[in-house]
């Protein structure tokens, strides 16, 4: 196994076409929440049946709500995919990088367990994903979604997962707004934390830090850490 990061310097599904060219799939990965105030860092990994690929399986930040779960659905009927969940107690405990580096392996050690067919490579959004049990190579580059529908079905997977559990979330900590912002460090949800106590699935080591943040208020708005 070889881990290697490239520039996103190439044509977009390069890595799909040439393996589907030899009857051969690959498998992408992302995770969604990495920037999160509250809930779970959540990753997937995603290989696409052979010469699939569908219009809104793109970018999932250009997606809207009904465009996300239509994209769902086809991904799940025409993938094979693993996911994985880190709550933010281990968040806090091993860091968020590490945490997130660990769901993308567990997504990906469960896509390798379960999946009919093993991938050739993995392509992986930015991260440098390590696998002890892939013989293949693992390219990591930025722009992932934008440059891999491998990358792209992962995020969108990883995201609606997201979104569905911090939707339950909503209920059970109420007043938090937790099914519009997603947890994600908006302006909205840094005013609820400075007039509330943070629940149980905020995550402390961010908290210590979003005062200063003025991110736009934006479910996509990034912790400034």
């Amino acid at each position: 196994m070889v881990t290697i990061k490239r520039l996103p310097d190439f044509k977009k599904n390069s890595y799909e076409e040439a393996a589907w060219a030899r009857n051969g799939v690959i498998a992408g990965v992302d995770e969604v929440g990495r920037g999160c105030l509250a809930g779970p860092v959540v990753a997937a990994a995603v290989i696409l049946k052979p010469k699939k690929t569908h219009p809104l399986v793109k970018d999932s930040k250009l997606l809207d709500a009904a465009e996300l779960q239509k994209a769902y659905s086809w991904i799940i009927k025409n993938s094979w995919y693993g996911t994985a969940i880190i709550n933010n107690n281990l968040i806090d405990k091993i860091n968020i990088y590490q945490a997130t580096l660990t769901c993308m392996r567990r997504a990906a050690h469960q896509l390798l367990a379960t999946a009919p067919r093993a991938p050739e490579l993995f392509v992986v959004d930015a991260m440098p994903l390590v696998l002890g049990n892939f013989q293949g190579d693992i390219i990591h580059f930025i722009y992932g979604e934008k440059k891999s529908s491998s990358i792209a079905a992962a995020s969108i997977v990883a995201k609606v997962t997201r979104d569905a559990i911090m939707q339950r979330h909503d209920s059970t900590f109420p007043g938090y707004n937790l099914a519009r912002h997603k947890g994600y460090s908006t302006p909205s949800h840094k005013k609820i934390l400075i007039e509330s106590p943070q629940s149980l699935i905020h995550r402390v080591t961010f908290i210590d830090h979003f005062v200063d943040c003025g991110q736009e208020d934006t479910q996509e708005s990034l912790l400034c850490l």
